[in-house]
């Protein structure tokens, strides 16, 4: 039976969505049950029809039901891969299969661990051709159209509605739309650091970061970030001596080690900031992509003295094909921002625009995005159960809290990072080397490793493998 609260946070609709998610996971709902029609389902709830037609909608565009012409809607035959390892179970997801890798598995000749986003199949396919279509239903060639150099005026409503959520007070008037996340670095530093300026970052750090840097021909300065964090005492001497242009970092689940910066040090870092007016970019990509609740607030949300820029987007964690990014900033630096974004691409592609709009309104890609976590989180106990399997006492490893990564030390009176990649390379498997994302070429011994790309048994047959290619180094 159908229980539903009028009083609850959640939208009809949501609540309607998540009982038929759920029956369906669960298995309570077997492949090729129908649904009740919405007229009669909404009859029998005391509900408008159109909250059962957009539950229907959302669970047609989760690959959860498909329409069969005048039939009906009918559970999927078959789950679609994001769903496949999972069963539901008291409210939480739980290995639908035993994880252990078979003899007679077979494996990808090449088990890459090395790649910096999500496999495409945890892409919302069906759910973004319903948008596309939607889009283009509605607006005809309004969507191929040229927009607007800061973007489309809903979807940076959108965008500042879900980060008010996350407990920034951003105004759509401060939402940039860029080409992914790695354009709206590269606009903030065009913007803010001079020919043959200075550009501050933490050692290890995104390597997209230390390409622009090289490619505007800025000097990249580092601050080391330990176990401990980094350390504020060198950092305001560095400052000081230094007088950097712009100091770039992730706060949140650092690519490559997942490291999140404590409480104490973000507002240490924003009263240094505030000192010395120093203008901070935060990248904030996998912000709300959390599997313990890191539960603190980006350096934007505490900020109190305009000095922090956030960028992020929707490439590294749900659709990077569409290349929909964003970066906020304060009211004095807008325009100056826009001027160089017009300069460089006049606008990002409408058409995804809109697209991504219609999938933040209607909450389905916040409902995919809770999925892909779980999956994830599923796949990151995988990979640590493996490396525990085969490399504990010898190699050490963080876990982390969110993110894609596990950064891994090897023994440094082994091979390097480097070494083990070529061997590992010959059985099949590779990772991406820790030097590659300092400047400075700092951790020879270390290797980011991306448990999201395969199935827990992969995973154990690519661990096999590194821990093999060690041995035989």
């Amino acid at each position: 039976m159908i229980t539903l609260n009028r009083d609850a946070p959640e939208t009809l609709y949501q609540q309607l969505f998540n009982y038929f998610k759920e029956q369906i996971l669960s298995g309570a709902m077997k492949a090729g049950k129908r649904l009740p029609a919405s007229r009669a389902l909404a009859d029998e709830l005391d509900i408008s029809r159109t909250s059962v037609v957009n539950a229907y909608d959302a669970l047609e565009s989760a690959g959860l039901i498909v329409s069969r012409e005048r039939r009906g809607l009918f559970v999927v035959d078959k789950l679609p891969i994001l769903y496949a390892e999972w069963m539901l179970s008291d409210g939480d997801f739980i290995p639908a299969a035993a994880s252990h890798v078979s003899e007679s598995q077979e494996f990808p000749s090449l088990i890459s661990l090395s790649v910096g986003s999500l496999p495409v199949d945890f892409m919302p396919v069906e759910a973004m051709r319903r948008a596309l279509n939607a889009v283009l239903d509605r607006d005809a060639g309004a969507a191929l159209g040229y927009e607007p150099t800061e973007g489309y005026k809903p979807l940076r409503r959108a965008i500042a509605d879900q980060l008010h959520s996350r407990g920034m007070n951003v105004k759509a008037d401060e939402v940039l739309v860029t080409g992914g996340c790695q354009q709206a670095i590269d606009l903030a530093v065009q913007s803010l650091v001079p020919p043959n300026g200075i550009l501050l970052t933490t050692d290890p750090t995104y390597i997209g970061l230390i390409d622009i840097a090289r490619t505007r021909n800025l000097e990249l300065i580092t601050i080391p970030w330990s176990d401990q964090g980094i350390d504020l005492a060198g950092l305001e001497t560095l400052i000081q001596e230094r007088r950097p242009h712009l100091f770039y970092l992730m706060t949140t689940f650092l690519n490559p080690t997942g490291a999140v910066l404590s409480m104490q040090q973000r507002r240490h870092l924003l009263t240094l900031a505030a000192t010395y007016q120093l203008p901070i970019l935060e990248d904030g990509v996998y912000d709300g992509f959390d599997y313990e609740d890191a539960g603190l607030p980006s350096l934007r949300a505490l900020d109190e003295s305009g000095l922090v820029l956030y960028a992020s987007g929707f490439s590294k964690t749900v659709v990077p094909g569409t290349r929909i990014g964003y970066l906020i900033s304060s009211p004095q630096l807008y325009s100056r921002i826009s001027r160089v974004k017009q300069a460089a691409d006049v606008c990002t592609p409408g058409l995804n625009q809109r697209a991504m709009t219609e999938l933040l309104r209607s909450g389905q890609l916040n409902a995919h995005l809770e999925v892909v976590r779980h999956a994830c989180k599923h796949r990151r106990d995988a990979l640590l159960a493996a490396l525990q399997r085969y490399a504990s006492g010898t190699w050490t490893w963080t876990t982390p809290m969110g993110g894609l990564y596990i950064w891994v030390e090897i023994p440094s009176n082994g091979p390097t990072a480097v070494e083990l990649l070529q061997k590992a390379a010959d059985l099949g498997v590779d990772f991406a080397i820790g030097a590659s994302f300092s400047p400075n070429a700092n951790w020879p011994y270390h290797l980011r490793l991306n448990f999201s790309s395969y199935a827990p048994p992969v995973l154990e047959e690519g661990i096999r493998r590194l821990w093999t290619a060690w041995l035989a180094c």
